[in-house]
């Protein structure tokens, strides 16, 4: 403004002279004005830093070929073919100051075109129902506050929880090495976070408290009230070598008030990145522990609680150079090889930590919602059986040990082909609950039919995968097969899920 008015004054005529006036005494000296300080571009860009938004996106598309088989000795089937869903997540990371707001939602979560399948419309993924504009297809993900005060982080809000290899607390937000992400863990948290002084220790703490919206054993939507309390230490760099210890304890109550489980989990997760020359060696494992008691689920035996003990381990070994990655999966859940003892010894992992694409996910998925609808039929129980949701675990691999080794080749910066075998053997005998019951405590399958052994099966997997950017967008498409060849002891037969997906991130 002040180059504009010089401009002005000077293309400006003189006016005429007027008459000098009576002199005046000289007014006494004031001291000069406080200059300020010229607004300049780069003086607004500093001040603008301390303001800063950063946002990031998927919008996909899933088309899917399903398998058709049947879940029970009724002959009840799957009955899903072809179909198409979508979903588009978007979340943003607002800083100002010291204070940071991150948000992120996904929406048009939903099947859009094709079959539904005929099982259980309690499952989570809704694969019985079809329509974005259902509410659930809209899901907040985040909505959290955090400031620095003192030397701690403090946090509070709806937020997604994820930690190490994501055998227990899953986010939903990391790409499988086959098959797709959905759903998450979220909870409602209060976290205080610091770090330690490098020069003392590379140590980070955290201390949290979590109402649970909706994981794998909880939803707050079906009236289920669960807390946790949580400590956890990392030492070292998470995203890279590190060690960690998180613990937590459970409470949680069931609509019906009268069961509740109490448990607390102690989880060890550690990784070491090793470079040799071209190539990174990735080593990473995590391993935990279940204690404690719950009225959740019971049995004829025992009708006010049981004892919970069960754990679950899961390692990785990975060598990556530009051209190629080759790795080596493994895990293991236990399983209860009695159930009328007043223990329980299932152990599930998150429904997200992907093993394979169609043995868990799709055909044990299926398998569960088969019994499930036996056991709701009036039919055949007068009463459910207590915590009977709890058999709906969205195909999440539990009571069962794998290994499952894989390997990718990139043979143009734009093109990856991948491939991968899969074995699996449960780790309590092969039986399905309302079938063995009907046949007088047998153990036999999801058919009727009697069992042996705890092999499962053999699964081969592969992917095609076409990638780019531009502007900071990354297009893709994944073309990936699932060919499930079950053991004799679950019906033989070969199950085959076929996937097309288009989706853009940025």
């Amino acid at each position: 403004m002040l180059f504009i008015a010089a401009a002005f004054a000077q293309d400006t005529p003189p006016a005429e002279e007027a008459p000098p006036a009576e002199e005046t005494p000289p007014a006494e000296e004031t001291p000069p004005a406080e200059e300020t300080p010229e607004v300049t571009d780069a003086r607004v860009e500093l001040e603008m830093k301390d303001y800063t938004f950063e946002h990031h996106g998927e919008l996909r598309f899933v088309g899917s070929s399903y398998p058709d088989f049947a879940v029970d000795s009724d002959g009840t089937m799957v009955d899903q073919g072809p179909a198409l869903d979508s979903r588009l997540r978007m979340g943003g990371v607002m800083t100002m100051g010291g204070s940071t707001l991150d948000v992120e939602l996904d929406l048009f979560d939903a099947q859009i075109a094709g079959d539904v399948w005929a099982l259980s419309e309690d499952d989570e993924r809704r694969r019985a129902d079809k329509g974005v504009m259902n509410g659930g297809a809209y899901t907040l993900r985040k909505a959290k506050v955090s400031g620095l005060v003192g030397p701690a982080m403090l946090s509070a809000g709806f937020t997604t929880s994820h930690w190490g290899l994501g055998m227990l607390a899953n986010d939903g937000a990391h790409d499988p090495t086959f098959g797709r992400n959905d759903l998450g863990d979220r909870v409602f948290r209060v976290s205080a976070a610091t770090r330690l002084p490098t020069t003392l220790a590379p140590l980070s703490l955290v201390v949290a408290g979590d109402r649970v919206l909706a994981d794998d054993v909880a939803r707050f939507s079906e009236g289920q009230a669960a807390y946790q309390g949580i400590f956890a230490a990392v030492l070292g760099d998470r995203e890279g070598s590190h060690f960690g210890l998180y613990t937590v304890y459970r409470s949680q109550r069931e609509l019906d008030p009268r069961r509740r489980t109490r448990v607390g989990v102690l989880d060890v997760s550690a990784a070491h990145v090793v470079g040799a020359g071209p190539v990174d060696l990735h080593v990473a494992g995590e391993a935990a522990g279940v204690l404690g008691t719950t009225s959740r689920t019971l049995n004829y035996n025992y009708r006010d609680q049981l004892a919970v003990k069960s754990g679950g381990a899961t390692a990785l070994v990975a060598a990556e150079a530009d051209f190629f990655r080759l790795q080596l999966r493994g895990g293991w859940a236990s399983g209860d090889g009695d159930s009328y003892d007043s223990t329980t010894s299932d152990f599930s992992f998150d429904r997200n930590f992907d093993v394979g694409m169609v043995m868990f996910d799709e055909f044990q998925g299926g398998l569960e919602n088969g019994a499930y609808l036996q056991l709701t039929d009036p039919h055949n129980t007068g009463k459910p059986p207590d915590g009977i949701d709890g058999l709906l675990t969205e195909g999440a691999f539990r009571r069962a040990t794998f290994i499952q080794p894989a390997i990718t080749v990139n043979p143009k910066p734009w093109g990856s082909i991948r491939l991968g075998v899969v074995s699996a053997w449960q780790t309590a005998p092969i039986a399905q609950g309302f079938e063995s019951h009907r046949a007088g405590g047998v153990a036999t399958n999801h058919l009727g039919q009697p069992t042996s052994d705890t092999w499962m099966g053999w699964e081969l997997d592969w992917a095609v995968i076409l990638s780019g950017e531009r502007d900071g967008k990354v297009p893709q498409f994944l073309l990936q097969g699932g060919h499930y060849f079950a053991s004799e002891d679950l019906g033989s037969g070969r199950h085959d899920l076929v996937t097309g997906t288009a989706r853009i991130r940025w």
